[in-house]
């Protein structure tokens, strides 16, 4: 199920209109309404989070399919492709794979620090890059790029 289905089944099933929802987790009605039909990806953590409470459901229930989506996104960008919809797709990261272009090494940057955003703890994250990136010569040049990133901000 993706995660914008699990949030309107979710929403429908408390009873809750979008505006309602919107307002108590203080985002907009058309932002809910983008989530529930994929014109967003899913959010991070923290929202889905608040999503969950106010839904009356377990994270997990909301947090498990916004991690596939999340995932699949990553990858895809991780190997390359562009995807225009958030639907989960089967995608494998290539060991061995070297950033072939400057391009391709600040979207790796930009999907890792996405990706550090959404993470529920640093270990999380770690696995999750670890996973998402097999290739350690790949892995090292991302986290070297958000060391040099959080470096420049004082973090």
């Amino acid at each position: 199920m993706r995660f914008g289905e699990a949030l309107r089944h979710f929403r429908e099933q408390s009873g809750l209109l979008q505006a309602d929802l919107a307002k108590r987790v203080g985002v907009s009605g058309a932002y809910v309404s983008a989530l529930e039909t994929g014109r967003k990806g899913a959010p991070p953590f923290l929202l889905v989070e608040s999503l969950a409470r106010v839904l009356n459901c377990r994270t997990d229930e909301l947090w498990t399919p916004a991690q596939e989506e999340r995932r699949a996104r990553l990858l895809d960008r991780v190997n390359g492709t562009r995807t225009s919809d958030v639907r989960v797709r089967t995608a494998a990261a290539e060991p061995g794979r070297e950033v072939s272009s400057e391009q391709e090494s600040m979207d790796q940057l930009e999907d890792a620090c996405e990706l550090l955003v959404a993470a529920p703890d640093l270990v999380a994250f770690l696995l999750e890059l670890e996973r998402s990136i097999p290739d350690l010569k790949t892995r090292a040049k991302v986290v070297e790029g958000l060391r040099a990133l959080l470096r420049s901000r004082n973090l």
